[in-house]
C-alpha cells in the first residue's frame, strides 16, 4: 500500500509540472528573402527572443521567407495562391508597396491591438501607409523617405544655400558649373532626377506633380489643369538645362555612385544613407512651403489565416516592435533607421542621432502612391495586380517618351489623361456630380 501511495502522490506531482509548463509557440515572422532589409529583419527576431526568454513569454520568433526563388516574388500572387485552412503564415513583414493588394489577407489590426498602440500611428502620413477600406493591415516597422542631397563643397565654395523651389535649383546649379568650367573642372554634373526605366521613375513623376500643387492641403494636380501642364514644362526645363537624359534616366545603383564620388551638386535620392559632404533637405518644390517626399517602408501583418494559438502570441510580437521604446532603442539608436512614429521626432535623444533629422521629418510633406486611394479624390492605381501592370506598361514608356523628347507636354498629358482614365476612382466630385446629372436627366424623360 506504501508504494501505491507513492506512485500515487508521484503521478499528480507529475501532472501539475505538465499543467505548469507551458509549451513554448513559434510564430513565423516571413519576409522577402531579397530584400536589403534582411540584417535589420534579422535582428528585431533576435530583440524580440531576448524580450520574449526574460520576460517568460514563451514565444519564439522565427525568420522565415515567403518564396525560395527570386522570380517568384510576389506576395498578393503567394497569398491568393492559399487554400482555406492553410496557416502558412503567422506575421508578414511586406513592402508598403503592397498595402492595397494584400490588405484582403491580413487581419484587421484595429480590431485587436490597443488604442495606446495605433494611436501612435494615426498620423496623416501613417495612414497612407496603414490604412485600407478604413482599417489598419499593418503597422510601420520602419520607414524611408525621398530627399534632395546638396553638395557642401560647392555650396559653401560659392556661398551658395540649398534651394527650396524648382527654379532656385536651376539658377543655382547654373551659376556654379558655369563658375567650375571656368575652374577646368569638366567633371562635375548638375542634377540626378532618379527617373530609371522602372517603376521608380513611376514613383519620380508622381512626386513631381505633386510638388506642383498651390497650397499644402491641396490633392496631386489632375491631367488637365495649367499645374500639372507647368511641372511638366519645369521637369524638361530642369533636364535641358542642368542635366541630360543620361543623369535624369541613371539607375538608382548608377545614382548612388555619383553621390559617393562627389560628382554631382544635386541629387534626389533616399534617406538611406548619409555622407559628410552633403546635406539632406527637403526636395524643392514649385514655390517657397510647397515640396513633396515620397514615403515608404516596411509594415507588420499578420494573417488572416492565423491560428488561434498562434494569434495573440503575434499580437504580442507586434505590441513589442512597434512600442515607442523597441523603436527608439533598436531601429533608431541601434540599426540607424527611421521611425514613423512622429513623437519621437521630438525626443532630443533621437534628434541628436547623426541618422535622424527631426527638422525634415517634421516638415517633409509626403507623397505616397496610396495616399490616392485614402483621399478617395484622385485615385491613381487599382487595388488589383492587373489593373497596376496594366497601368505601368503604359505609363512608364510614355514618361520615358517624354524625358526623350518623343512626345510633348501637352501630347503627354493627353495620353495620361486617357491611360489613367480607367482607374480614376467616381467618388472624385466632378463624376459624382456628372453621374447625379444623368440620372436626374434620364428621370425626367422617363417623366
Amino acid at each position: 500500500m506504501t508504494w501505491y501511495k507513492f506512485y500515487i502522490f508521484l503521478l499528480i506531482i507529475l501532472t501539475f509540472s505538465l499543467v505548469l509548463i507551458k509549451a513554448k509557440v513559434t510564430v513565423s515572422f516571413c519576409i522577402d528573402p531579397y530584400t536589403k532589409y534582411n540584417d535589420v529583419f534579422k535582428t528585431v527576431v533576435e530583440e524580440f527572443n531576448k524580450h520574449s526568454e526574460k520576460n517568460n513569454l514563451d514565444i519564439e520568433l522565427k525568420l522565415t521567407s515567403y518564396t525560395d526563388s527570386i522570380a517568384s516574388i510576389n506576395l498578393p500572387e503567394i497569398l491568393s495562391s492559399l487554400g482555406d485552412n492553410d496557416d502558412t503564415y503567422d506575421i508578414i513583414v511586406y513592402d508598403t508597396v503592397y498595402l492595397n493588394t494584400i490588405s484582403p489577407y491580413l487581419l484587421e489590426l484595429d480590431e485587436y491591438l490597443p488604442k495606446n498602440l495605433t494611436d501612435l500611428y494615426s498620423s496623416k502620413k501613417n495612414k497612407m501607409l496603414t490604412y485600407h477600406n478604413d482599417h489598419i493591415r499593418g503597422l510601420p516597422l520602419l520607414i524611408y523617405y525621398s530627399l534632395l542631397f546638396s553638395n557642401n563643397i560647392y555650396l559653401q565654395r560659392y556661398n551658395m544655400e540649398v534651394p527650396r523651389t524648382w527654379d532656385q535649383l536651376i539658377d543655382t546649379t547654373s551659376y556654379i558649373l558655369s563658375e567650375e568650367q571656368k575652374r577646368g573642372n569638366k567633371d562635375l554634373t548638375g542634377y540626378t532626377a532618379l527617373f530609371p526605366d522602372n517603376n521608380i521613375s513611376l514613383s519620380s513623376f508622381y512626386q513631381f506633380l505633386y510638388s506642383y500643387r498651390d497650397n499644402m492641403n491641396d490633392n496631386i494636380p489632375e491631367y488637365t489643369s495649367q499645374n500639372a501642364k507647368d511641372a511638366m514644362n519645369k521637369l524638361i526645363e530642369i533636364k535641358n538645362k542642368i542635366s541630360n537624359n543620361e543623369l535624369f534616366q541613371m539607375s538608382k545603383t548608377d545614382v548612388l555612385q555619383q553621390i559617393l564620388e562627389e560628382k554631382t551638386l544635386f541629387t534626389h535620392f533616399y534617406n538611406t544613407i548619409r555622407l559628410p559632404h552633403y546635406t539632406n533637405s527637403i526636395l524643392p518644390g514649385k514655390k517657397e512651403g510647397i515640396s513633396a517626399s515620397r514615403i515608404g517602408g516596411y509594415n507588420v501583418g499578420i494573417y488572416k489565416k492565423i491560428s488561434e494559438e498562434k494569434l495573440n502570441p503575434s499580437l504580442e510580437v507586434i505590441k513589442y516592435i512597434n512600442s515607442k521604446q523597441f523603436q527608439k532603442d533598436l531601429i533608431i539608436n541601434k540599426l540607424g533607421h527611421t521611425t514613423s512614429i512622429e513623437e519621437l521626432y521630438d525626443d532630443p535623444e533621437v534628434c541628436e542621432n547623426v541618422n535622424i533629422n527631426c527638422d525634415i521629418l517634421k516638415n517633409a510633406q509626403y507623397y505616397s502612391m496610396l495616399q490616392d486611394e485614402h483621399n478617395k479624390d484622385y485615385y491613381i492605381l487599382q487595388d488589383t495586380n492587373e489593373h497596376k501592370k496594366t497601368f505601368n506598361d503604359k505609363a512608364l514608356p510614355l514618361i520615358q517618351d517624354l524625358l526623350n523628347g518623343k512626345v510633348s507636354v501637352d501630347e503627354f498629358l493627353s495620353k495620361s489623361s486617357e491611360i489613367s482614365g480607367t482607374y480614376l476612382n467616381y467618388d472624385n466630385k466632378f463624376y459624382k456630380f456628372l453621374f447625379i446629372f444623368v440620372i436626374l436627366y434620364s428621370c425626367l424623360h422617363i417623366l
